[in-house]
């Protein structure tokens, strides 16, 4: 039998699920100054000639260097947080007004400007939790839906060194647009730390074969303990992006 020879996208993917260094080396090598330079917009300063060559040699070597261009996002460029005001919730926003209590304690990553923890706001979610690595989104934020704003906890951190701060099933569920989850460098386990922070579920926008880091999403989510249940693979047909939202077993 011929097996050939795997596509790129088998071995991104591959790749990207399976070479991953332990969580004590990305805690050894990504210091509270490098988070603290890169949401200072001071990154570059950081990467030293032997960092550099670590991270080109060795893909698993940990960095965190992917969410420069959020923190550096300035209100007229291209990743102005403008850009992220919508008039209707995302989809995995929609999910949790659908079929989540309003009790429910709630975390969102990558909150950006603010948008969709509005929708929840104003559906009658309370106290959400909230990170965000760019500052001129969080300002936008506050400015545009100051009432939300004062009812919840918001961070302007990385979402990896604020899931590390958080204790074990400390929410309800976790719910991300999807771009923020898939731009993370594999050599943090981002399925693995949410799957710890969440008691009952995560729902997620993602694009699983080629959007960031193409990771075995649904395989990762199950080696934590949790299974989709519900999915719009099959509706979306073609399109590369699915809603996912993962409970736990």
């Amino acid at each position: 039998m011929n097996m050939g020879v795997a596509s790129p996208s088998t071995w991104l993917r591959w790749r990207d699920t399976h070479l991953q260094a332990p969580l004590w080396l990305f805690k050894a090598t990504v210091k509270d100054a490098d988070y603290e330079a890169l949401l200072a917009g001071k990154n570059r300063t950081r990467r030293s000639f032997r960092r550099k060559l670590a991270q080109r040699i060795l893909w698993f070597w940990p960095r965190i260097d992917d969410a420069s261009r959020w923190a550096e996002a300035e209100e007229d460029g291209y990743w102005s947080p403008k850009n992220y005001l919508r008039e209707n919730p995302t989809r995995p926003a929609q999910r949790v007004m659908d079929v989540l209590p309003r009790s429910e304690a709630l975390l969102e990553l990558a909150c950006n400007s603010g948008c969709d923890l509005n929708f929840l706001y104003r559906a009658g979610f309370v106290g959400i939790k909230a990170v965000d690595v760019s500052g001129t989104a969080l300002a936008k934020f506050k400015e545009i839906f100051p009432k939300a704003w004062e009812s919840s906890s918001i961070s302007h951190d990385l979402l990896q060194r604020y899931l590390l701060a958080q204790a074990s099933k400390s929410v309800g569920t976790i719910y991300s647009n999807g771009a923020a989850i898939e731009l993370v460098h594999p050599s943090f386990p981002v399925v693995k730390q949410m799957c710890r922070v969440a008691r009952h579920g995560v729902i997620l926008e993602l694009n699983p074969k080629s959007a960031g880091y193409p990771r075995d999403y649904l395989g990762q989510f199950h080696k934590e303990g949790f299974r989709v249940a519900y999915t719009t693979e099959k509706a979306d047909g073609n399109s590369a992006s699915h809603l996912y939202h993962f409970i736990a077993k």
